[in-house]
Parts: C-alpha cells; sequence; structure tokens
C-alpha cells in the first residue's frame, strides 16, 4: 500500500517508458517525475516545472499552461487525455508557435482579472491628519496584521486586497518580501507580481525595509512600470529606475 500522497501503481505506458496515473497537487514519485520531465520538454522558459518528484505548485502551473495551450481542460489534473498529449511526437515549429501563443494568451486572460481590479482602485489615497481611508483599510483587512492606519506602509496590502477579489491565494501578509516565494517564477510579463528593492528607499514613506511590491505593466530598458499601493500616498502607476531598484522577485499564481 503505497503512503498517502503517492502514486504508487504502474499503468499502461505512455510513449513506451512512461506512467499513466492520474496526478494532482500533493502526489509524489516516480510518476510525478515522468510528468515533469514531459512538461520541462513541452514549456517554454519559466513555465517548465522543477523535476523533483513532488507535484507542487510549479507543476500545477506549467500543467494548465500546457493544458490551456493544448485545447484541453486546464484542470491541474494529469489524466488520461493529458498524458496522450503529452507522449505526441514533439511539434513543428509552426505547432510550437501556435501552442506558445496559445498559453501567452491563457496567461493573459488570466492577469486580465487582476489587472482590471487594480486599475479600478487607481486614484485611492491616503488621508490626510488622523482620519484614515476606510478602502485602505480594506487592503489591510486582506492580512493578518490588520493595520488600522493607512499611513502604515500598504503596497503588500494593496497585492494581497487585489488577487482576493480575483479569487486568489495572496501571502496575507503587510510585508511586501512576502511576495518573493509566492506562486511561481515567470519573466517580465504585463500583470506580474514584481517585487523590487532599493536600501536608500528604506524607512521612507513608501517603504519600511527598502523593498516594494506591485504590479508589472511594462519594463524598459531604464524602468519598471508598476501599478501599486502607497506610490505618493496612492495607487498609481510609476516608474521606478532599474539602476537604483533590484529585482527580487517576479511571480504568477499558480492556479
Amino acid at each position: 500500500m503505497p503512503a498517502p500522497g503517492t502514486v504508487g501503481h504502474r499503468s499502461a505506458a505512455i510513449g513506451g517508458s512512461g506512467l499513466s496515473a492520474t496526478l494532482r497537487r500533493g502526489h509524489e514519485g516516480a510518476a510525478v517525475v515522468q510528468l515533469q520531465r514531459l512538461l520541462a520538454s513541452a514549456m517554454p522558459g519559466a513555465m517548465k516545472p522543477r523535476i523533483d518528484g513532488h507535484f507542487g505548485p510549479s507543476t500545477e502551473h506549467a500543467l494548465r499552461c500546457f493544458q490551456a495551450a493544448h485545447g484541453l481542460l486546464d484542470s491541474g489534473v494529469a489524466d488520461a487525455a493529458t498524458w496522450r498529449t503529452l507522449a505526441q511526437p514533439r511539434t513543428t515549429p509552426r505547432d510550437v508557435e501556435h501552442a506558445t501563443g496559445a498559453t501567452e494568451a491563457f496567461a493573459g486572460s488570466a492577469a486580465k482579472r487582476w489587472m482590471d481590479i487594480a486599475r479600478a482602485e487607481i486614484g485611492q489615497g491616503e488621508v490626510a491628519g488622523s482620519r484614515h481611508n476606510p478602502r485602505i483599510l480594506e487592503y489591510h483587512a486582506s492580512t493578518r496584521l490588520k493595520p488600522n492606519s493607512d499611513e502604515i506602509p500598504w503596497c503588500a496590502s494593496f497585492v494581497n486586497w487585489v488577487m482576493q477579489q480575483a479569487g486568489f491565494q495572496g501571502t496575507r501578509s503587510s510585508a511586501a518580501a512576502s511576495w518573493i516565494d509566492w506562486g511561481v517564477r515567470c519573466e517580465l510579463q504585463h500583470g506580474a507580481v514584481i517585487v523590487i528593492h532599493n536600501a536608500k528607499a528604506a524607512r521612507s514613506s513608501l517603504t519600511a525595509t527598502g523593498n516594494h511590491v506591485g504590479f508589472l505593466m511594462q519594463a524598459t530598458d531604464r524602468h519598471y512600470v508598476i501599478l501599486g499601493g502607497n506610490q505618493s500616498d496612492q495607487v498609481k502607476e510609476s516608474r521606478f529606475l532599474r539602476a537604483s531598484w533590484e529585482l527580487r522577485a517576479c511571480r504568477w499564481p499558480t492556479a
């Protein structure tokens, strides 16, 4: 009897040497390694999963993207249809271009869910004096700390609130650095959650630690254009000079 969370049975071979068990998050073992290797050979760049035998967030994200790119239900579960598609001979350059385009379209449509919510908040800002903007307190309420002041740095609270409204699990932390290991790593792309750091900005009105988090609008040769909270004490788009701000993370949700 296999241990809980593992896949212990072999079934019909895929491509003559693989496993075809139904796999989902939490499974471990040789079947997961086979799945990860097939996904790694099929997916571009940052969408490749780690090959570690553990079906975690990066494997689920790669699997969902693969399924969406190949017209399958993006369930995040490796079923028989997914295995058959993975086992097909490697595609031609034109097919690769089509599949990559479909994957990018899937990612873009997902990002639209939270970016529309974030854009709708542009203009929300701190209130001078002893009063506090109740909307910013709502942002804070999406974190475990739940600060009761709009003067406490709130960039991470804003990102948590937006992701919560879009139906994704955030970090529930008011610290910008909490987003460094959230989700999965991705390339610099529109809608990504980006964490940047500038030691000289520490203890400023923007950030207490030098870390800042927001949603990437665009990355140019000189700037990160970020839509975020607590930027000049409000929700807005701002430019951050790449020569001054170190990129600490660029992340994407897993589901």
